[in-house]
């Protein structure tokens, strides 16, 4: 009966897909006049089959936020400034926090250049952090990476596999109370 279980499990394996890298979140710099730029570039080609499409994309830096509403990753960079009178404070900043949402709910599925369909939750958070000190230094960027969640046949699989060898489990419990 183990035995049954482990193949079960090993069958759910080509269900899981490595995470894919489908851009970049940059912090340009700070002009001498306070204004901060931070970019977000996306390059799906040769990862995903077609441009994904996001309901929302939100930055955050320092507590305060910016959203740009519908995009696609065949939409050109996009550029987020900082500074007084802006929506974003200027940097330094200690962190960079990127949002992207995919429209409807739940999981979302999609298909990989490589003819792969890809299963990955609604929402993706991306940080920048520094890599030496407190704060972000200019230049400093961070991959903009999508990770994959188990699609619903795998959950279906373990779950029966877990549910087959239940009676196994239960019944050698009941036999070791009853030795007792």
């Amino acid at each position: 009966m183990i035995r049954a279980l482990l193949s079960l499990l090993l069958l759910t394996g080509p269900a899981w897909a490595t995470s894919i890298t489908i851009g970049e979140l940059e912090y340009l710099s700070t002009s001498s006049q306070g204004i901060s730029g931070y970019k977000v570039i996306f390059n799906t080609v040769g990862v995903t089959a077609q441009p994904l499409t996001f309901a929302n994309a939100t930055l955050f830096v320092g507590g305060r936020h910016e959203s740009i509403g519908p995009i696609s990753t065949s939409t050109l960079p996009i550029l987020f400034e900082g500074g007084a009178g802006l929506g974003l404070p200027a940097c330094p900043c200690t962190s960079l926090r990127l949002q992207l949402l995919f429209p409807g709910s739940g999981p979302i599925t999609f298909m990989l250049a490589n003819g792969q369909q890809f299963t990955t939750s609604r929402m993706n958070v991306t940080l920048l952090l520094p890599t030496s000190g407190m704060f972000l230094l200019p230049g400093a960027s961070a991959p903009i990476v999508l990770t994959p969640v188990p699609e619903p046949e795998t959950w279906a699989l373990v779950t029966t596999g877990l549910v087959a060898i239940w009676p196994y489990f239960r019944g050698r419990t009941r036999k070791k109370l009853a030795a007792v």
